[in-house]
């Protein structure tokens, strides 16, 4: 298999997933790390959206 194609679970030639991060980087996450991985972007996207919820959830009175 060529490094840019993946199977049928998403993982790359070289033995990982491939990730865009915010910045445009590419990186590789390992198979072994994945779930772990995936994880921790869970978690951050909670927070974000927690603190998002936070902060449009306050009255129109409350915010002058």
């Amino acid at each position: 298999m060529h490094p840019s194609q993946y199977d049928e679970r998403g993982q790359n030639g070289f033995g990982g997933h491939a990730v865009v991060l915010v910045g445009s980087d590419i990186t590789n996450v390992p198979v072994v790390e994945w779930d772990e991985y995936l994880k921790q972007q869970e978690q951050r996207r909670n927070a974000v959206l927690s603190k998002r919820a936070t902060r449009t959830n306050v009255p129109p009175s409350a915010a002058h």
